[in-house]
């Protein structure tokens, strides 16, 4: 074949390498808004907060301001929680348009009812006003065009705030809040669109309903939305909407209170990263360690094909130009777009005793389509239709590497070792162009078509090559695909207690291949709860002195360093947030508990207490959680464990009318034990679930009584009866 025929062909065996590229498009620059982390200083102290500038901020003119009231679960002094959840990420999809500007203050109170830190306690809401006030002063602000939104305990903020200074807002939108029934006559002048779910078991949408009502019964203009489902948690799909952020431009308008709701509108952005930041709080080593056996690296192998993406063989690679010389005259080679689709049909993943792991990858049908060949020179003019490549018609094409999965900084590596690939001749064709054309000697169409399919077969070996040189990249995506995991950050949503869940990031450790499988231990970072602004000590907690047990076990092993939950609950014990109302926990027997019925059958003295007495009741996590393992100091699957709380301390504290604060009243301590088996379902031959269930009854015991003498005129308080509501309550 002539020099000039193999330069036509050599830009094509580059197309396997484009299947592991991602293309990234940079689209035009334009002006987006400007988030401004901000202090604002009073007499005690600084206090943080962020203010949105809309693109293209100027002072020359006026700008609506709206400003936003976070949930429970941002309370803090980070000045950044106030934007993980609501207004913050839907303002963060519209900066390049959102015309107003946004202000985020910070509650900073812990202690406290939850749904009440703004609307029950003034020194937050107050400071919330002075600095809305501060931004007015330093930019360039509309006053007579102020909105007031809030979620949750904002909520409640935004009804209470808006009521005692009516004047001061042009429209607000509460999300599942509520208020007193003197809101109403307040707020009749104001235009409200309200929003709740019909499955709030938290706030019940009737506490917007009747406001609403009420508004609207003297005169109002106020609307309610009722989302199909959602819970208390509803500030994504309702800052989702375009609609909520046009009426904040134009309250004037009625707003469609009618919306139809969506399932994407549910989905919650993640646009701000560090919102709330994964401040370490302690760092276990040795917290947990993975054996994946035999059995599972069958089950992987099986699945590979459906993991791997529907077009990760599937793309295109734009045309192409070069010049060529053939007897001495240049010859200008155009190939035409080259479009290519394969799939992933059979994999299989072997460990080895040298500690690598043996890949193969079947490909199948991996189609190569090149819509057109041209080649111009002095002596003829070659114009070539579409031509079609297929590997792997017959069976799969193997591509084969050898990895060793190592550990650098936490992070896994994958060292390559070898890799291989081989295209059989029967398992490779060629297919004739669609037309040759020849100018100015046509009757050269035949052999011109055979010198070009000929070109592309003489081509395989290159094209071996081209998978082969591909697979550095593709382990590359391995490796940051395994990273992302270990970047993530794991939360136990289903803890019960409505804030502050454990959260955790797990890094590899150590990593151990052996014939029968790989084992992964990794260390774990517990996160602080309520950081202070000036930082916390990382705790570096050591790996127990118990190793591991060793399994047997084929598939999937679990074990689990008792430290992980005992580190967690030593900070939830020392953390303010570990106490909490009982009329906060989600618990609805815990609720009841501490409703003042209950309270007054428990302890019979209140009854006597003189009217107007308010009664509080909180629980407080005294000492941290205990771990007992059937293996020692570490569980592993198919083992039972116990979890031992060795003191919770729930406190009674009354006010009478004449006192200015709360008085220790009554006080229970409760320690529990409840003991769980942890294993695995496999669903499915591909599918592993982790289970968590209780083998035995809850224990509970409770001590305690009045904490003051004079206090037991109406009898002893019945122990039992708190007994029974704590494990109602538990279970």
């Amino acid at each position: 074949m002539s020099p000039s025929h193999r330069r036509v062909f050599a830009p094509l065996t580059a197309f396997v390498l484009a299947t592991l590229l991602v293309s990234v498009g940079h689209a035009q620059d334009r002006p987006v808004g400007e988030f401004l982390d901000l202090v604002h200083t009073d007499q005690h102290g600084d206090h943080k907060y962020v203010v949105f500038l809309p693109a293209g901020y100027t002072p020359e003119r006026k700008w609506p301001v709206v400003m936003y009231l976070h949930g429970a679960s941002c309370r803090g002094r980070d000045g950044r929680a106030q934007l993980m959840a609501g207004l913050g990420p839907g303002v963060k999809l519209r900066e390049e348009t959102f015309p107003m500007i946004a202000v985020f203050p910070q509650c900073e109170r812990f202690d406290g009812r939850l749904l009440g830190g703004w609307s029950e306690y003034p020194d937050d809401a107050d400071r919330a006003l002075r600095i809305l006030a501060e931004v007015e002063q330093n930019y360039s602000v509309d006053t007579n065009h102020r909105v007031l939104t809030g979620v949750s305990m904002g909520a409640f903020g935004t009804w209470a705030i808006a009521a005692k200074a009516p004047e001061m807002w042009a429209a607000i939108i509460p999300i599942s809040g509520g208020g007193k029934d003197w809101f109403p006559e307040q707020l009749k002048g104001i235009p409200t669109w309200a929003f709740h779910a019909a499955d709030d078991n938290i706030v019940p949408p009737s506490e917007s309903g009747e406001l609403v009502d009420g508004i609207n019964a003297r005169g109002g203009r106020a609307f309610l939305s009722i989302l199909p489902h959602g819970g208390h948690n509803i500030g994504a799909p309702v800052f989702n909407r375009d609609e909520v952020f046009a009426w904040m431009v134009t309250p004037e308008k009625d707003p469609p209170a009618d919306l139809v709701w969506k399932e994407e509108d549910y989905d919650r952005p993640k646009v701000f990263d560090d919102a709330v930041p994964f401040v370490p709080g302690a760092e276990i080593a040795s917290a947990v360690q993975l054996r994946m056996g035999i059995d599972l690296f069958e089950s992987l192998s099986y699945a590979m094909p459906d993991r791997v993406p529907s077009d990760a063989l599937s793309g295109s690679r734009p045309p192409s130009r070069e010049t060529a010389t053939a007897l001495g005259m240049p010859f200008d080679v155009t190939v035409g777009q080259v479009r290519y689709a394969g799939t992933v049909e059979r994999g299989q993943m072997i460990p080895q005793d040298d500690q690598s792991l043996l890949v193969h990858i079947g490909i199948r049908n991996l189609n190569m389509t090149i819509q057109q060949t041209r080649i111009n020179g002095g002596l003829m003019n070659v114009s070539a239709g579409v031509m079609r490549i297929v590997i792997g018609h017959r069976a799969p094409v193997w591509l084969s590497l050898r990895v060793k999965p190592e550990v650098e900084n936490r992070r896994v590596r994958m060292k390559l070792l070898g890799v291989g690939c081989r295209i059989p001749d029967n398992n490779f064709y060629v297919s004739d162009p669609q037309y040759v054309q020849v100018r100015p000697l046509p009757f050269l169409q035949g052999r011109m078509s055979d010198r070009l399919v000929q070109s592309v077969r003489e081509k395989k070996r290159d094209i071996e090559q081209q998978l082969r040189s591909s697979v550095p990249q593709m382990v590359k995506k391995i490796e940051e695909q395994a990273n992302s995991q270990t970047d993530q950050i794991i939360s136990f949503t289903n803890f019960p207690m409505p804030l502050w869940q454990p959260r955790f990031k797990f890094w590899p450790q150590e990593i151990s291949v052996d014939s029968g499988g790989l084992t992964l231990t990794l260390g774990a970072t517990v996160a602080a709860l309520a950081p202070p602004p000036e930082g916390v000590v990382v705790e570096q907690i050591a790996p127990m002195e118990t190793p591991f047990p060793e399994s047997n076990n084929q598939g999937l092993q679990l074990a689990i360093s008792r430290q992980v939950i005992e580190t967690w609950s030593k900070m939830l014990a020392q953390s303010p947030v570990g106490r909490l109302h009982l009329l906060d926990l989600r618990s609805e027997p815990f609720q009841r508990l501490g409703e003042r019925e209950t309270l007054e059958q428990i302890l019979p003295g209140l009854r006597g207490m003189p009217r107007g007495t308010e009664i509080d009741a909180e629980l407080a996590i005294a000492e941290p959680f205990q771990c007992m393992f059937e293996d020692g100091d570490n569980g592993q699957l198919g083992s039972g464990f116990s979890l031992v709380i060795p003191k919770i301390q729930v406190e009674v504290a009354t006010r009478r009318p004449t006192d200015g604060q709360f008085q220790p009243y009554a006080e229970f301590a409760v320690s529990v034990r409840q003991d769980f088996q942890l294993d695995f379902q496999q669903p499915s031959f591909t599918q592993r679930q982790l289970q968590m269930t209780r083998s035995r009854p809850v224990e509970v015991s409770v001590e305690g009584g009045y904490v003051a003498e004079g206090r037991v005129r109406g009898g002893q308080p019945d122990l039992p009866l708190f007994q029974r509501y704590f494990v109602d309550g538990w279970n």
